[in-house]
């Protein structure tokens, strides 16, 4: 059995419900506003939302990301 990865340790974390409690907590025109900037892109909360939610790589690059600015 080969070790987790680094993607699947951030999915087991409590990162994806911090962020969940994050961004419940936002007023909705707040959603559309870029959160971070990955790759030279912008990233809005909602656009991270769907991210987190589907568990996509760019999710967990989203994640810790947001963890490491303590924004989450």
């Amino acid at each position: 059995m080969s070790p987790p990865t680094e993607e699947a340790d951030v999915w087991a974390s409590e990162l994806p419900s911090r962020f969940m409690k994050t961004y419940n907590n936002l007023p909705m025109k707040e959603r559309e506003q870029t959160v971070v900037v990955l790759e030279d892109e912008p990233v809005s909360w909602k656009m991270a939302k769907r991210e987190v939610t589907e568990e996509t790589d760019l999710g967990a690059d989203i994640l810790k990301k947001l963890d490491s600015l303590d924004i989450i």
